[in-house]
């Protein structure tokens, strides 16, 4: 069930193309292309996070994201609920968050001998460091969708002056920003 409030598709379509542009457009390019690549499985019925992966997701993201100077934490303005939708909806999100919070657990288990979620707050900031330095592209995954889950909150955009709309010289040229993706050689099969 999607919160209240919440268009999911179009939150995110407004995001992508306007919010961050042609760098997230090549993510999206990437990942569509790793997901064609993939083998296909059997449909599962797809499922949110357990109950310690969520516990581990909030507290990833309020570091990622934490309150001050009049600014909210991420999970206080529902991007833990953002993401939990995106991961039951989109099979492969939730494939990158399962690796991305297991490469986080190893991190904490391993340089720290405890649970990201038992770390004191230096800790977890410590345990993030390490999986940026070992793990790159999870904690890319990680802090790329948290960011997006934060900066498509309403709640936010007016904290940061936002009203929703675009004046003339802010609205980006659709073909100029999908020129370098019109490039790009297919990935996918024609069907004929």
């Amino acid at each position: 069930m999607t919160p209240v409030g919440w268009n999911v598709s179009g939150t995110r379509r407004w995001f992508l193309l306007r919010g961050i542009g042609v760098p997230v457009m090549a993510f999206a390019v990437e990942a569509c292309a790793r997901i064609s690549q993939r083998p296909k499985a059997q449909s599962a019925p797809l499922c949110g996070l357990g109950d310690e992966e969520r516990l581990v997701l909030r507290s990833a993201v309020d570091e990622l994201i934490p309150a001050g100077e009049g600014m909210p934490a991420a999970s206080e303005v529902g991007s833990l609920e953002y993401l939990e939708q995106l991961i039951r909806d989109h099979s492969e999100v939730r494939g990158e968050f399962e690796t991305a919070l297991t490469r986080l657990a190893t991190v904490s288990r391993d340089g720290l001998a405890t649970p990201f979620t038992g770390l004191s707050h230096p800790q977890r900031v410590h345990a993030l460091s390490e999986m940026e330095q070992r793990a790159p592209r999870e904690f890319t995954i990680l802090r790329d969708y948290t960011y997006e889950a934060y900066y498509t909150r309403p709640q936010v955009w007016r904290l940061i002056g936002y009203d929703g709309h675009s004046t003339q010289d802010e609205r980006w040229n659709d073909d100029a920003l999908l020129a370098p993706v019109r490039l790009m050689p297919r990935l996918y099969r024609q069907v004929t």
